[in-house]
């Protein structure tokens, strides 16, 4: 009707179907490029999402780390800290037999189903002592006990040890049977019997002039003649609350250790403050406080009193000139000990002691931690004739026994392996040894930036920093201290830096 043929129409026909397929064929085609683009960007975008996940957790952990450190230092400031655990039965649901601490030094002795121990508290060491003496062997064990002078020790039951602390050898044992032993009058001056209630809450501090309340979950401790709220704490139940309530006294500082089943905490009573909280025991004897007040045991876990060390700003002294610097030739020797005659010899990583044909080395630290960032061995120095303290850099400083070898303690150090500061000046830098002496019982370490910190080596912990005073004027270099002369009791110093023609003298503070 059109004059178009049928043929004509039909290639018509599927030339526009062709069409639309090439039509679909590319929006299916641009949908899968799409599509590719999009999986690539989302590929792309989770890459660098899984990027930034690594990113957050190293930032984490950072801040984790930071806030560590920022706990700890926090917890410095606490008047006790955690040290360290004692081994007991080697069972976490078993407490200690038997316990004591020594009169002075950082050291406790223990006993329990392995034998008796000595642990050093500051380095964690334990040590096993011997019990063969080819008699019949010591049993059931009654009571562990330091002497007066803290150079024995005795552990008593069906028979009776004595050991010697410093060399941990067994000097005496009496058999069971062996009556006359603890009648002696050498024994009682070591061992003298002491009252049990030495320790125990006196005066308004005594448990009896507490009252003890408990209301809405709490309990409440209230002083009698004041009515005075002392404390208020969480308990589970008026149960816990009221079983086993007693206090322990702090023979030293006017502190008291309020003890129930489920709390104890110590009480200053100067502050008018409670100064840190344990878990309660319901065993009295699971909790003891030392003879110096230093140190106290709850259960296995052991707290040592901590101190803030005053940083001192001397500004009471003189300039001189440099060619006035007092002679040093009648300073002691810190690599000999006159009493004994005994010498040190310093080395990479390690020291040799050497006393009457006795030559024995000690290795301060590894090898292959020489060289970089671990630690480094400084020096080391006589602290009387039976310790030796190992200065280490970057790590602690150790203490050891020049009779039985034993590292008996540590204690930190912020000594550093540097030849300047940041800013090419040094005064009030930590920086490298500069000097390291031992007098009336402190080893004082002198850094090349002109800070001195005094250790007090019974105690193995740092009592004082002290920053020496300088003078500069405009950009002036001082470089680190090129001379220094330390008085023998410590009471004054003369120093000198680097680049300057002038000495400084000043006082130093008695320490305690």
């Amino acid at each position: 009707m059109l004059g178009v043929s049928f043929d004509s129409l039909w290639n018509r026909f599927e030339r526009e179907q062709k069409h639309k397929r090439w039509i679909w064929t590319g929006i299916a085609a641009l949908l899968t490029f799409i599509g590719l683009g999009v999986g690539a960007y989302f590929v792309s975008q989770n890459r660098i999402i899984e990027s930034q996940n690594v990113q957050l957790q190293k930032l984490v952990r950072n801040l984790e780390e930071e806030n560590n450190t920022y706990s700890q230092l926090e917890g410095d400031k606490k008047q006790y800290v955690y040290v360290g655990q004692v081994r007991g039965n080697g069972c976490e649901d078993l407490t200690l037999m038997l316990f004591d601490f020594h009169p002075y030094e950082p050291i406790v002795a223990f006993s329990d189903d392995w034998g008796v121990w000595l642990h050093y508290l500051n380095s964690n060491v334990e040590v096993s002592l011997p019990t063969n003496s080819g008699k019949e062997p010591l049993y059931d064990i009654t009571e562990v006990r330091f002497s007066a002078a803290g150079k024995e020790l005795m552990a008593e039951g069906y028979g009776l040890y004595i050991w010697d602390v410093e060399t941990c050898k067994l000097v005496a044992h009496y058999s069971w049977g062996e009556d006359g032993y603890k009648d002696s009058p050498e024994f009682k001056q070591k061992f003298p019997s002491y009252d049990d209630e030495t320790n125990i809450g006196t005066n308004d501090y005594r448990p009896e002039n507490f009252r003890f309340e408990y209301q809405d979950g709490k309990l409440n401790i209230i002083k009698k003649t004041t009515t005075e709220l002392i404390c208020s704490t969480e308990m589970e139940s008026e149960e816990d609350s009221t079983q086993f309530i007693y206090n322990v006294r702090n023979p030293v500082y006017n502190e008291t250790m309020f003890v129930t089943r489920k709390r104890a905490a110590i009480y200053d009573e100067d502050k008018k403050e409670f100064v840190l909280f344990f878990k309660g025991f319901n065993n009295e004897e699971n909790i003891e406080i030392s003879e110096s007040g230093e140190y106290i045991r709850v259960d296995k876990n052991l707290y040592v009193r901590t101190m803030i060390p005053d940083t001192i700003q001397i500004t009471d002294y003189a300039l001189k000139p440099i060619t006035d610097f007092p002679l040093s030739a009648n300073e002691s020797n810190p690599h000999y000990d006159t009493a004994t005659r005994a010498s040190i010899e310093i080395k990479d990583n390690s020291f040799t002691y050497k006393r009457n044909g006795l030559i024995k080395e000690i290795e301060v630290i590894k090898s292959y931690s020489m060289g970089n960032t671990h630690s480094f061995f400084a020096d080391a120095v006589f602290a009387g004739s039976d310790k030796i303290v190992a200065i280490v850099g970057l790590e602690k400083h150790r203490v050891y026994s020049t009779r039985t070898w034993n590292l008996i303690g540590t204690f930190g150090n912020d000594l550093m392996d540097e030849s300047m500061g940041n800013d090419g000046n040094l005064a009030h830098a930590d920086s490298g040894l500069c000097s390291a002496r031992y007098i009336n019982g402190k080893l004082y370490v002198l850094t090349f930036g002109g800070v001195i910190r005094v250790y007090d080596v019974a105690k193995c912990r740092l009592e004082r920093v002290i920053v020496l005073p300088y003078e500069i004027k405009g950009d002036e270099y001082i470089g680190p201290i090129d001379k220094v002369r330390l008085a023998e009791d410590g009471s004054e110093i003369a120093y000198s830096f680097r680049e300057q023609s002038k000495y400084y003298h000043c006082n130093i503070p008695k320490i305690k």
